[in-house]
């Protein structure tokens, strides 16, 4: 008989995750030194030293996966208390960051602890798809009221406004569209998707002229046109253009440090 843990295992899932795992170290292990420069026994150190702990983080993500399958977690479905209670520990720890997070690349989202870095907006995010799930289980009958929606909105609302003011607008966009995903699935009402648009069309707005920075601005515009700035905000996209094009594969990235923004080929790919 077939193990009940085994069992459990969305097979589809793990193999979609397996295959962009093993995309992922192929295009690490093609990193090469920069064109025309250093290609010493100390940069293919550095460079197999990112490789090497890449696989590290994949076999303990792996033995944590396998671990989390043994747990019944049928009880989060029955005891609110439990989870409402890991929610709000961590919105304190996103909220503490803001006064003690390490600042990395111009946002305070992480906990330093010696080498390791820990970004708690991750664990928000398996929080609230996990709150959101419950409250809409339990409301799905309500979810046309208003107070169903702005209940709802507030689980989401309070740790994206807190991660938006690390800064950090590509987490904190996630976040949104976590709740807006699973209310349009809820089955929210027409007049209610209209309403959300019309704040979200303001919403974008007044971020766009107050809150974005330039190269946040450059990231979007490029996303929508990269070819507007080909040796600039557009040119990752366009290289991965190229390298899918030709058999990304086996694609070497060493034209990447040919320009400034190349320092994190590491991960841009």
């Amino acid at each position: 008989m077939m193990n009940p843990v085994i069992r459990r295992v969305d097979w589809v899932l793990v193999l979609s995750a397996i295959t962009l795992v093993l995309l992922g170290l192929t295009t690490m292990k093609s990193f090469g030194p920069p064109a025309g420069g250093d290609s010493t026994f100390t940069t293919s150190v550095a460079l197999n030293y990112y490789f090497s702990r890449q696989i590290f983080w994949l076999v303990l993500g792996a033995i944590v996966f396998f671990l989390a399958l043994n747990i019944n977690w049928d009880f989060l479905k029955i005891n609110s208390i439990t989870l409402l209670f890991s929610y709000f520990i961590v919105v304190l720890f996103l909220a503490f960051l803001l006064f003690s997070g390490a600042t990395i690349r111009g946002a305070s989202s992480w906990y330093k602890i010696y080498s390791v870095a820990i970004q708690p907006v991750e664990f928000m995010k398996i929080m609230l798809i996990l709150i959101l799930a419950k409250y809409f289980a339990r409301r799905h009958v309500e979810i046309a009221r208003f107070s169903t929606i702005f209940i709802s909105g507030t689980y989401a609302a309070i740790p994206t406004a807190l991660v938006a003011l690390q800064p950090d607008f590509g987490s904190a966009a996630v976040l949104a569209f976590l709740w807006l995903g699973m209310a349009l699935v809820g089955g929210i009402k027409t007049r209610h998707i209209g309403l959300l648009s019309g704040l979200a069309i303001i919403g974008v707005v007044v971020l766009w002229n107050f809150y974005f920075l330039p190269h946040q601005k450059d990231r979007i515009l490029a996303f929508l046109e990269p070819a507007r700035d080909v040796r600039g905000s557009g040119y990752h996209a366009l290289q991965s253009t190229i390298a899918g094009n030709d058999n990304f594969i086996f694609f070497r990235h060493d034209s990447l440090e040919n320009f400034a923004i190349g320092n994190l080929r590491r991960i841009e790919f």
